[in-house]
């Protein structure tokens, strides 16, 4: 897009999942497809400049499997697709890497049938599932942005 803005797709597998004290509620899979922008902030370090990147932008998710933990199928109670916005930063290690942190949140609940008032309160009149995970990465680049 410019000298230092991208657009950025990319095609994810994600294993989300939810506890509470411990207890494991659901595992979910997905394929993921988020389309980031993302922004090359170069920063003098020492003799050299590196690039910390920000990006964010819509994620969409597509349901492969959902299991509770007992190992039961829930993949009918949920729907197939998540729609979620993501953000986050990433560090360049040198050419070929970069460590990256990212948020993710569901703009509505992914559960396909209405759950009961209160259940799995996520914010204030907001019940269901809904994803709100942060992913920690190491990646590879095979191009120099």
């Amino acid at each position: 897009i410019g000298d230092n803005i991208f657009l950025q797709p990319e095609l994810l597998f994600e294993q989300l999942g939810s506890a509470s004290q411990g207890i494991t509620f659901v595992q979910t899979s997905h394929v993921t497809l988020p389309i980031v922008i993302k922004i090359n902030i170069p920063v003098q370090m020492g003799s050299s400049t590196q690039a910390i990147q920000l990006h964010a932008g819509p994620a969409i998710g597509l349901l492969i499997g959902a299991k509770n933990d007992v190992g039961n199928d829930l993949s009918n109670l949920l729907k197939n697709f998540d729609t979620r916005i993501v953000g986050g930063l990433s560090y360049r290690l040198g050419p070929g890497f970069s460590f990256m942190l990212r948020y993710g949140y569901s703009l509505g609940s992914f559960i396909e049938t209405t759950a009961p008032a209160g259940a799995n309160l996520l914010a204030p009149g907001k019940t269901g599932l809904a994803h709100n995970y942060v992913n920690l990465g190491l990646r590879v680049h095979f191009t120099a942005n």
